[in-house]
């Protein structure tokens, strides 16, 4: 529930340009007036786009944790196991993977939030 004067004041937009911007009389925005938006609202330029995104990506993993996760693959016999010792039930692996991609998701936002800033 942000409001132009909100919006504006989290962004350093000025309130007239969010206004034309909500009201679609702002013909040729420019992209970093819309990132700002955008990100003020707590989403990316690629929710506003709509393109899938393969969240996986968004996962950068240490050299062991590389190879954990490839012997995890290549050992189906050991998974159960491993779940076990690690108390994760296929359901709770989805939530745990879940919630890790949206603090990264959120992390990004926020650092992208702060270079923008930063760069000013």
């Amino acid at each position: 529930n942000e409001t132009y004067k909100s919006i504006s004041e989290k962004t350093g937009i000025p309130q007239t340009t969010v206004e034309k911007l909500f009201c679609g009389r702002t013909k040729e925005p420019k992209l970093n007036t819309i990132k700002e938006v955008v990100h003020c609202l707590g989403y990316t330029l690629d929710d506003l786009v709509g393109e899938p995104k393969n969240q996986e990506a968004d996962i950068i993993l240490t050299e062991d944790e590389r190879n954990l996760v490839l012997a995890y693959r290549v050992h189906p016999e050991m998974q159960a196991a491993v779940n076990k010792m690690l108390d994760i039930s296929p359901d709770k692996s989805k939530i745990i993977a879940d919630d890790i991609i949206s603090e990264l998701k959120q992390a990004a936002t926020i650092q992208s939030i702060k270079s923008d800033l930063s760069s000013r």
